[in-house]
């Protein structure tokens, strides 16, 4: 009996072979697939060589075949751009370029999309993943899904690391790539395949292959580098790294005008919140948004938005009954008895920006253009302006001229109902000059500070005195040769470089002109030197008057010590301590009172008393708010002219310029609030160049800076300079406690053994009180000692506010200090590197590297054993010696870090000193015995043998 076998079933598909590779990730091939008895199935693949091949299959459609031509090594030869008649295709596709390879992907990604909508049913689609051990093929068949991955990022961050995460949205669901099996551009999932955009595999493949978490140190260029450029393309979630700014400003109301149908004039209420700008009445009270990388949370003041509509509704009775997100009036009536023309002028009178009244079709041009005459007439403090806009027979009235400008409106609504047009340039020749002056009636005053806009206005009209005034003023501004006019004190003890006579002269000159100024060179180019010059002059030609230097506490001493040495004639008496007392005797005998910010705010009714020759403020940045207790203080002092000195008198934003300059010379900037919407607002936030350009011609002439680079050929190419460092009450206590207690026990053991049996104990005392002078935190004791130190604060002042975007080396002899600084400057996001002994030899070129290289990281905490010699570090410019070492050529060394060969700019070193310690009284010893000096060049031991028992009472006296 015959068995009756079934005939098999055949079915054609398409397989993507990722196990047989060409240089495109995987090769396209057909396959015929046939299921046997018994559930048996055989596959016989093809490669598509040409349309020959398609031949053996069966049960397929002409259209179908069609789609599947485009697989052949003939279509990809010429989709891949190779040139035609190419003997060995294969071996072509195996040595493809770069450009040759992102062709055939898309090639290949547009002819499957293709055959999408057949597969499954006239198509089957497998894939060959991956080659199992044993298994000569493993094809499996999958689904092509019908949406299109795209990319997309998220970046979080712990405490040390910063990472980004790559991710697809799916169907608008998120799913990480490492989820999925991927091979070029397709994702699987199990039996589904998903196909990317072949540009977006391409980015995917970028990325994968670059550092994606890194140290939260390399945070900021990590960002820069690597996540913002994704911003361009792709979707990114960086807002658990980026910085949060919440706006709770007052709105700024607006108006905006158009048109509707030709026949309707609409008026729509809108607001601004900074640069935020919003007429949605149905928004939600807290909106989020991105610009620039920085996530804003702007919480709208929906009862100042809805008294503004309340207050428009009352403007007109049509109002009234209209709906709450514009309003609207026929042409003839806005027009009817001059409503728009009041409209128009009120709102600009209260402050309110009017936009879209020059695209308005319905409203005339004035067919007269504008006529400008200024005269200026002079005064002691002021000069009086006339301002006049005429179009036609009609002059237009100052106050609305002001309010078109200070809103940015280039046209002004006339009483006839036209339009007038300022002329081209009229707010850049013009502008400061109706936004600085005081408008009373129809003149402005304005401010002697204010002398140069008044300058540079080429149709300014004035009478004979004050065209006289200007041309005195403008000459002695622009002479050069001021030697003779104001010469360099002889009674000053040093030789002033030239930038610093020229930065003298300048004093000198601005103070004859009663104009106040900021000298704000780099730090280490000399201020203190300049202006004790100054204070000398002003004495030898007034010795009756007194002068106030107000400083920080830790700057009193410096400011003594330079006196000293530069000005040994000028006396001087420091206002400080718990009792201190400033009366007319003091003030007879001393021309120079030294206080400090705290003494100048809490006894600011007695110093306002006297009325001074010069007000000096050092680091007058300390100013900078102007509702600080201190800055209204320093506003109230008494004086004939003021001066600020400042290596940073900017050092967050365009503000902190504002009040610094009020100390100086009152009214240059206006009100707070002016200078906010005006310059510190366009500048910091919307990037205005005008505005920048306008702040600075208004400033300029009181502000002089100089920067290394600037006067490089007159700087040594290395300064040292002791910075004096005055310990608070609490370091101070602890510090002359250990003092007294080595001093008694000393003493009596160098009685009793001899100095040579009590080096060690000596060494020891020396070694705590340095200690203290550090952090008495560092000393090591079962009962903790705090963390107090003025040296730390110092130091992170000094990078915080003076070295710029200079680099600096910090040396100490105590790791556990280092240590210490290190966490300051992290609580600052200060980036630094640190190096010590314990760090691995492998490792330092490394660090070096990294801190030469890397333009973020600005600071190198470095221990003298394990840093003071064999480091090339010339990025730094800047080195600090947090404490005085034994051995002065070891301070020479670390010193030599940056002061080598491949150095391009001139280093400053500071020494830091607390005042009144056993470190100032180590230099003293050195600089009275020249001995002790030469005995230094040892270690500690070799300088603890050349003491004598006198040397050890006067060190912890």
């Amino acid at each position: 009996m015959a068995i009756n076998k079934k005939q098999p079933e055949e079915k054609p598909g398409l397989l993507l072979n990722f196990v047989t590779k060409n240089a495109t990730g995987f090769v396209p091939e057909v396959v015929q697939v046939t299921a046997g008895n018994y559930g048996s199935v055989k596959y016989r693949t093809y490669l598509l060589g040409n349309r020959q091949a398609l031949l053996n299959l069966t049960g397929i459609t002409a259209s179908v075949k069609e789609l599947l031509a485009g697989f052949t090594l003939e279509q990809q030869m010429m989709s891949g751009g190779y040139a035609p008649g190419i003997k060995n295709p294969l071996e072509a596709l195996l040595n493809a370029n770069e450009n040759q390879l992102i062709l055939l992907r898309k090639h290949y990604y547009k002819h499957i999309k293709q055959l999408q909508p057949l597969l499954g049913k006239e198509l089957a689609l497998f894939c060959c993943w991956n080659k199992e051990i044993g298994v000569t093929h493993n094809y499996k068949k999958v689904s092509l899904s019908q949406y299109t991955p795209t990319l997309s990022f998220k970046v979080w961050q712990t405490d040390k690391l910063v990472t980004l995460e790559c991710l697809v949205k799916i169907n608008h669901e998120l799913f990480k790539v490492n989820d999925f099996e991927r091979q070029q551009f397709f994702l699987k999932d199990r039996g589904e395949i998903f196909m990317m955009q072949p540009d977006d595999a391409e980015k995917l493949a970028q990325l994968q292959q670059k550092i994606l978490t890194v140290h939260r140190k390399q945070k900021q260029k990590f960002l820069e580098q690597v996540v913002y450029p994704l911003k361009a393309n792709y979707e990114v979630d960086d807002s658990a790294v980026a910085e949060k700014i919440t706006l709770d400003s007052t709105p700024a109301p607006m108006i905006r005008l158009s048109e509707l149908s030709g026949d309707f004039l609409v008026i729509t209420p809108y607001w601004k919140y900074d640069w935020y700008e919003t007429d949605d009445v149905w928004a939600e009270e807290t909106v989020t948004l991105q610009k620039d990388h920085v996530y804003y949370t702007i919480h709208r003041n929906l009862t100042e938005e809805n008294a503004f509509r309340e207050r428009l509704k009352k403007m007109h009775p049509d109002f009234e009954r209209q709906n709450k997100e514009y309003f609207y009036l026929k042409t003839a009536e806005a027009l009817k008895k001059g409503w728009f023309y009041q409209f128009y002028n009120q709102l600009l009178a209260e402050g309110i920006t009017i936009t879209g009244a020059e695209r308005l079709k319905q409203f005339r041009y004035s067919e007269h253009k504008a006529e400008v005459k200024i005269t200026a007439t002079g005064a002691i403090d002021w000069f009086d302006v006339l301002v006049e806009v005429r179009f036609g027979n009609y002059i237009v009235p100052l106050a609305d001229l002001r309010n078109a400008l200070l809103n940015k409106h280039q046209h002004l609504l006339l009483k006839d109902g036209t339009l007038g047009i300022l002329p081209a340039g009229f707010e850049e020749q013009y502008g400061l000059l109706l936004k600085m002056g005081q408008a009373e009636k129809n003149k402005l005053k304005i401010s002697k500070y204010h002398w140069t806009i008044l300058d540079d206005l080429k149709t300014l009209e004035s009478d004979t005195t004050l065209k006289k005034q200007f041309s005195e003023t403008r000459n002695l501004l622009h002479q050069t040769d001021f030697g003779k006019r104001y010469p360099v004190p002889k009674n000053i003890m040093a030789k002033l470089r030239d930038y610093q006579v020229a930065g003298f002269h300048w004093l000198c000159l601005l103070h004859d002109l009663q104009w106040g100024a900021c000298l704000a060179d780099d730090m280490g180019l000399g201020k203190t030197l300049q202006t004790i010059s100054f204070l000398q002059y002003l004495i030898n030609g007034n010795n009756k008057q007194n002068y106030l230097v107000v400083c920080p506490t830790s700057l009193i001493f410096n400011w003594q010590k330079e006196l000293e040495k530069f000005a040994p004639g000028i006396t001087f008496y420091i206002y400080y301590g718990n009792d201190r007392v400033l009366n007319k005797t003091i003030l007879n005998k001393h021309a120079v009172i030294i206080t400090s910010y705290g003494h100048m705010r809490s006894d600011i009714e007695m110093l306002k008393q006297v009325n001074f020759g010069c007000v000096v403020l050092d680091e007058s940045h300390a100013i900078k708010n102007p509702a600080s207790l201190t800055t209204r203080a320093a506003m109230q002092l008494s004086c004939h002219n003021r001066i600020a000195l400042s290596g940073t008198p900017v050092q967050n934003n365009t503000f902190d310029l504002y009040a610094q300059m009020q100390f100086m010379n009152p009214g240059l900037l206006g009100s707070r609030d002016f200078f906010k919407q005006q310059f510190a607002t366009p500048i910091d936030r919307l990037g205005d160049k005008d505005a920048a350009m306008q702040l600075q011609k208004l400033v300029y002439p009181f502000l002089l800076r100089r920067t290394k680079e600037q006067v490089a050929k007159d700087l040594p190419d290395k300064t040292e300079t002791i910075l004096w460092c005055e310990m608070e009450a609490e370091q101070r206590e602890i510090y002359d406690s250990l003092k007294n207690h080595y001093r008694e026990v000393l003493l009596g053991k160098i009685d009793h053994d001899g100095m040579g049996k009590s080096s060690i104990a000596i060494l020891e005392g020396l070694t705590r009180l340095r200690q203290v002078c550090n952090s008495p935190a560092i000393i090591k004791s079962e009962i903790p000692y705090p963390d107090i130190s003025i040296k730390k604060e110092e130091l992170v002042r000094e990078i915080e506010d003076n070295i710029g975007r200079h680099k600096a080396l910090v040396f100490s002899q105590f790791t556990s200090m280092l240590s210490l600084i290190a966490v300051a400057l992290e609580e600052k996001d200060i980036e630094y590197i640190y190096l010590d002994g314990a760090t691995p030899a492998a490792e330092r070129q490394t660090l070096v590297e990294n801190f030469q290289s890397d333009d973020n990281v600005r600071v190198f905490l470095i221990s003298l054993k394990a840093g003071g010699v064999g480091l090339n570090l010339t990025a730094a410019d800047y080195v600090y010696l947090v404490d005085p070492w034994w051995n002065p050529a070891a301070e020479a060394q670390a010193i030599d870090r940056t002061h080598r060969i491949g150095q391009t700019q001139k280093v400053f070193a500071y020494k830091m000193i607390c005042r009144d310690t056993v470190e100032e009284k180590i230099l003293q010893l050195q600089a009275k015995k020249k001995n002790l000096s030469d005995a230094l060049v040892m270690e500690e031991s070799g300088f603890v043998k050349k003491l004598t028992r006198n040397d050890v009472a006067f060190l912890f006296s």
